[in-house]
């Protein structure tokens, strides 16, 4: 409906895309457009004068018969304007005819997602699971909106931490251990490293040589590093299964390898590399950056190298593609560095996008720690979430399927990691991944079953009409209804799940405040009961939805 009064709107008074909003008080309508006020500046009249001819024109419009109760003028010069319940029963009514159809915005359009991304050789921690929740849940968005996803976990499968798993585990390494439980016994031996290197500084040089045979096609260690590289996908994948998430590619830094000397090349031919102290740079100072280091002295790559490799690959390679790096905000210098010297060797970079995120922090406020041992895996939270709601199930005596009871810890971690504005940090908190109530996924989940006991108590309907629906209450949860495709465009739009999360809250919480306020199974008006469970079932339906977009699962008990 929002959008069929904005193209009115643009009919009547030649404003392309005009703002047409959702008030925040019901008293000032359904639909607001501050129109007049924009028209003002350009015919240089008074804003309230445009704003009365403009809604006697709605009013008045043969094409809105039926749709526009009234349109009543606030200064300084908005439009108000109020629905019929026919209209809220036309929205309805194409809902429960066609579904929820979100407009094809992006049809046509390709897009490389990259996220998750995380470290070989070392756990999941929660971290990494924001990460991997978020890039998942907008890749779906992008889908929704008519776009084609390649998922890319670009794996941390090089540099010199490799060097010193490699070295820790010839010192001091298990193999009975590593044959059990790899992942454990790698992080085991990364944390020991640094704990020893405190007080034996070459280590830190006998890694750097390590990198550097790995790095020359040395046997032994390219063997090693295949067999822990394997190790950390294995481990990974039944986290991925249980979030949801899956790729359609894992080339990783290694991938790169033959590139880096292309790269080299060609930044050398541009006249963009300078030595500095044995090493290589690049000085961009006119972008005022700090100099980007590209090649170490002993002639290793670095992080930023590869980077650069990975993104010629991907424009040359996929040509007609948005690239979306999903990746933490403290890596924000890296991406200025990689996009600015990307622009000077003429590569068409404004197809890249950081996507930035903020942290999952420690208790303290401090970025969790693999090397210091101070780290939450992710499958602990996902561990204790889900024994934290087979308790609560069982003091409540009732009964779930196993994989209800995962569904809903699982729902409950990811709402907690996607419905803040992406760029905040989060600090960790069990209570807070852990909610069960109010603004949380089993908030959602109850939501759901509760709608679907209802429905099923109900019996099916085949025949119904929706002239019953005239509540104040059953016509905002309808307005609530129709604003689900505008605000998946919008998410997708601005690459922010908290856009769909607070969406699905408010819905939520207007659709359990309706059934409770209104009798639906009790209501001795057969007619109006049907249309009510149609209501209800499309409720249930675009909660559904919704929730599917950020990863969480409905169940049909709770």
């Amino acid at each position: 409906m929002q959008e069929l009064l904005a193209r009115a709107i643009s009919r009547l008074t030649g404003v392309e895309n005009p703002t047409v909003t959702v008030p925040d008080l019901a008293e000032h309508g359904h639909f607001a457009t501050p129109v007049a006020l924009q028209l003002a500046k350009e015919r240089k009249a008074n804003p309230m004068g445009i704003a009365a001819e403009l809604s006697v024109s709605l009013v008045g419009d043969p094409e809105l018969e039926g749709i526009v109760l009234n349109a009543e003028v606030a200064a300084p010069g908005f439009v108000n304007i109020r629905l019929t319940p026919q209209a809220h029963h036309r929205v309805l009514q194409e809902i429960i005819d066609r579904g929820q159809q979100v407009f094809q915005s992006r049809l046509g359009e390709k897009a490389i997602v990259e996220y998750s991304s995380v470290n070989v050789a070392k756990p999941i921690h929660v971290g990494h699971l924001r990460n991997t929740v978020l890039g998942a849940s907008i890749a779906r968005l992008l889908e929704a909106t008519g776009t084609e996803v390649t998922r890319w976990n670009y794996l941390g499968d090089w540099g010199t931490q490799f060097g010193k798993v490699v070295v820790a585990y010839q010192r001091w390494g298990n193999e009975e251990q590593l044959k059990a439980d790899p992942l454990t016994e790698l992080v085991s031996l990364y944390v020991r490293f640094h704990e020893e290197a405190k007080a034996d500084a070459s280590l830190e040089d006998e890694a750097r040589a390590m990198f550097l045979r790995l790095e020359q096609g040395d046997d032994e260690v390219r063997a090693l590093w295949q067999r822990f590289r394997d190790a950390s996908v294995d481990a990974a994948m039944p986290l991925y299964e249980q979030l949801g998430a899956r790729f359609d590619t894992w080339d990783g830094e290694a991938s790169l390898e033959g590139d880096l000397q292309g790269i080299i090349d060609e930044l050398s031919a541009k006249g963009l590399l300078e030595e500095s102290e044995g090493a290589r740079v690049v000085k961009l100072e006119e972008e005022k950056l700090p100099v980007a280091l590209i090649q170490k002295t002993d002639g290793a790559s670095l992080y930023l190298t590869r980077d650069l490799a990975l993104l010629k690959r991907r424009l040359t390679r996929y040509p007609d593609h948005r690239i979306l790096y999903v990746v933490a905000n403290e890596q924000a210098l890296n991406f200025q560095q990689l996009f600015a010297i990307a622009k000077r060797l003429g590569w068409p970079v404004e197809r890249a996008v950081h996507v930035k995120y903020g942290l999952v922090l420690s208790g303290d406020g401090k970025k969790l720690s693999t090397r210091e041992g101070r780290v939450v895996t992710a499958q602990e939270v996902l561990d204790e979430a889900a024994s934290r709601v087979a308790d609560i199930v069982k003091e409540r005596g009732d009964d779930i399927p196993a994989e209800s009871v995962t569904a809903i810890a699982t729902g409950a971690v990811s709402y907690a990691l996607l419905k803040d504005q992406r760029t905040s940090d989060i600090p960790f908190s069990w209570e807070r991944l852990l909610d069960f109530g109010g603004d949380s996924g089993p908030y959602l989940q109850y939501t759901y079953a509760r709608l679907a006991s209802l429905i099923e108590k109900s019996g099916n309907v085949s025949a119904f009409t929706l002239d019953p629906l005239d509540d104040p209450r059953e016509l905002e949860l309808i307005r609530t209804l129709d604003q689900y495709a505008p605000t998946v465009s919008r998410a997708a739009a601005d690459l922010q799940t908290s856009h769909v999360a607070l969406y699905l809250y408010q819905l939520a919480s207007k659709v359990n405040g309706y059934y409770q306020a209104v009798p639906i199974l009790k209501d001795e008006h057969a007619a109006r009961q049907a249309a009510r469970v149609a209501l209800l079932k499309s409720a249930q339906q675009t909660l559904a939805s919704g929730m599917q977009l950020l990863g969480i699962s409905p169940v049909e008990r709770v």
